[in-house]
């Protein structure tokens, strides 16, 4: 097996003699001690201002390659990964604050799980990073975490391996220096994808961080964000939508109560069933987006669908019986309908409660919402049928 080693530079002209040394040293321990054959170097100069490329000029045995301008950490990453065709790719960051012989740990981990990545995580005991990107980086990962429903400690680690088809799987992965969580998430979020973390030593940078906490930090959360949506977006519709349908619940309860004391529902309480003819609507149509993409987006990447616990009994009645459960919710509004419509046409007046006719548009709305999903998933299982055939899900 060999392994690509990877290490991008932008104005490192402090710290490029001394990671390219290292790096160099490091290769026949990181062979003598693991699976690995060969190892190749390559470092990519993004666009540096200072001397960094005419100081990594000097060096034989690795591959160097040059920008004229600034391109950004992950472009320089994939294009370094493309210099070869090595069944394991790596990287580490220029600044020093990585140990290069760590590599070994990283591979033997690797090859004790099979797994896909393997990072050094950043946040053990003795670790020299600074506490304010400390706590984002907490944040970050407690953030992928509670989405996906994983143990990582570090999203943003700069020192990892990878099995090459296994980060070529995840791409289009960013240019900039969000280019690490948004590749830690979508291997996360991929149930495919097994990615394991060691911590690892983390020394204080040397020269100034290319890292500026407000701007990267939010390009961060938007990586994260993109691949939580890319992989689940049912989570995030469920939440809101569930919450949506728990406060419409709520909300009905004094009506109701109204409507058997008095058989009536009093005028004061329009605003309250306004209220909740929204809510429950709202509620319904993200549960149901969620459903869907999440189902269009299980066929994508040839995921077999799965029915358990009470939200996906819902999903199964709004995707699978959309059509006759809309069916019915019209026939529902219809009886709401009907009194008020004859009144309409006889005297052109009506006068039942205003609260049948608002009733009777909730349930119109929310069978007019039921077919439109039923259709959706007629065509989500006639692809689902289509792909069993061709055996790309078993």
């Amino acid at each position: 097996m060999k392994l690509t080693i990877v290490i991008p530079a932008y104005n490192e002209e402090e710290a490029i003699c001394s990671i390219i040394e290292r790096t160099q040293a490091a290769v026949p321990e990181i062979v003598n001690q693991t699976f690995i054959e060969a190892i190749t170097i390559v470092v990519v100069n993004d666009g540096s201002l200072d001397r960094t490329l005419e100081l990594a000029s000097k060096y034989e045995d690795i591959k160097l390659i040059s920008f004229e301008k600034n391109r950004g950490y992950g472009a320089a990453l994939k294009v370094g990964f493309a210099q070869t065709t090595d069944a394991f790719v790596s990287f580490l960051d220029a600044d020093g604050t990585c140990d290069p012989l760590f590599f070994i740990s990283l591979l033997k981990k690797q090859q004790e799980t099979n797994a896909d990545i393997v990072l050094g995580s950043r946040l053990g005991a003795g670790s020299e990073m600074p506490k304010l990107r400390r706590i984002g980086n907490i944040a970050f990962a407690t953030l992928i975490n509670l989405w996906a429903g994983t143990k990582i400690k570090d999203s943003a680690s700069g020192m990892r391996i990878m099995k090459r088809d296994s980060i070529e799987s995840l791409y289009p992965l960013p240019d900039g220096l969000h280019f690490t969580p948004a590749m830690s998430s979508k291997a996360l979020f991929n149930k495919r994808i097994i990615i394991e973390e060691i911590p690892m030593p983390y020394k204080e940078r040397m020269g100034e961080s290319k890292l500026k906490v407000i701007r990267d930090g939010i390009r961060f959360l938007r990586a994260i964000l993109e691949a939580a949506i890319t992989y689940k977006p049912k989570r995030a519709f469920n939440v809101v939508g569930s919450f949506s349908l728990l406060a419409a619940l709520l909300l009905v309860i004094a009506p109701l109560q109204n409507y058997f004391v008095l058989q009536r529902v009093s005028n004061e309480m329009i605003y309250r069933l306004l209220t909740i003819v929204l809510l429950g609507n709202i509620g319904v149509l993200l549960l149901g987006i969620g459903f869907v993409a999440q189902r269009f987006l299980d066929l994508l990447h040839y995921r077999e669908l799965v029915n358990k616990g009470l939200l996906n009994k819902i999903e199964d009645v709004v995707i699978n019986h959309g059509l006759l459960s809309g069916l019915l919710s019209l026939i529902v509004a219809g009886s709401f309908f009907y009194t008020p419509l004859i009144q309409l046409f006889q005297t052109a007046h009506i006068q039942v409660s205003w609260s049948r006719v608002l009733m009777g548009s909730f349930f119109f709305m929310l069978g007019f919402q039921l077919i439109c999903f039923g259709v959706l998933g007629i065509i989500i299982n006639t692809l689902l049928l289509n792909l069993r055939d061709k055996n790309i899900i078993l």
